[in-house]
């Protein structure tokens, strides 16, 4: 017959063995509730940053950042309006959302000028396949202003800072880039694959990541420079298939000062 003293001990050895079961039961509950909340936090910032990623359609174009180094906020500034109310050295476009295809020919002549400043893009949200020229693309335009008591000159470039790319098509061989200084219009664009040559008065991109930079663009003192940035893909180019509207392209551009002309005069004369 077993001693009721060995049974009382079973029993609380028993429980616990229970309690710590139960314990470790609740330590993991807590550490995959922890890991869940962290998967949403890193989604929902992935969300943000992409501006549009749940859209469904794949075809957001990434924020269009425009930048200038901050030790030069003495020389030059950017805002979106003419007014110079909110000076900055860092603006941001909208992106856009169900890029259709486009060409040349449909951008507005008065698309320079339709805004004082800021995003005004085009889509083709509900008007797919297009059966009009109706224009798809990104705009934006912002001022420039040299806020320095000289004479200076400066160079912008642009860079694709990132892309996704869908059935390893890409949205840059059928990307054209058109920057307006002032009313005076250059369009970029990618070399054709397939050796094709471009369309009349088109300047090809200098490579990548760098996708063009534009030296010696002078400004007096208190003057301002106006830019409008618009992006399309273009209908006419023969990578401009169904699959490039899969893509997601982001794209920045900067604003560096070179030199002050009264300086480089003076060593010149020096020599």
């Amino acid at each position: 017959m077993q001693d009721p003293a060995e049974n009382s001990l079973a029993v609380k050895r028993s429980g616990k063995q229970t309690a710590k079961l139960q314990q470790r039961v609740k330590v993991t509950k807590w550490i995959l509730l922890s890991l869940l909340l962290l998967v949403i936090i890193l989604y929902l910032l992935f969300l943000f940053f992409w501006r549009g990623g749940d859209s469904g359609s794949g075809d957001d174009y990434g924020d269009f950042t425009v930048k200038i180094d901050k030790g030069q906020r003495n020389l030059i500034s950017l805002c979106e309006k003419s007014d110079f109310a909110e000076p900055t050295i860092f603006l941001r476009g909208t992106s856009v959302q169900d890029l259709w295809h486009s060409t040349r020919s449909w951008i507005p002549d008065n698309i320079h000028t339709e805004v004082d400043g800021g995003a005004h893009n085009r889509t083709s949200v509900g008007k797919s396949p297009q059966t009009v020229a109706d224009p798809s693309y990104l705009a934006y335009t912002f001022h420039l202003k040299n806020v320095s008591d000289e004479e200076l000159k400066y160079t912008y470039d642009m860079i694709l800072v990132d892309r996704i790319i869908n059935k390893e098509i890409d949205a840059l061989d059928a990307m054209r880039v058109m920057i307006i200084r002032n009313g005076e219009k250059v369009v970029w664009a990618k070399s054709p694959l397939d050796g094709t040559p471009l369309e009349p008065d088109t300047s090809v991109f200098t490579g990548e990541p760098v996708l063009m930079e534009v030296y010696d663009n002078v400004i007096q003192p208190g003057d301002t420079d106006r830019y409008t940035v618009v992006m399309w893909l273009e209908g006419e180019d023969p990578e401009c298939v169904n699959s490039i509207f899969s893509n997601m392209l982001k794209f920045e551009m900067n604003f560096e000062v070179q030199n002050k002309l009264k300086e480089t005069t003076s060593e010149t004369s020096e020599k």
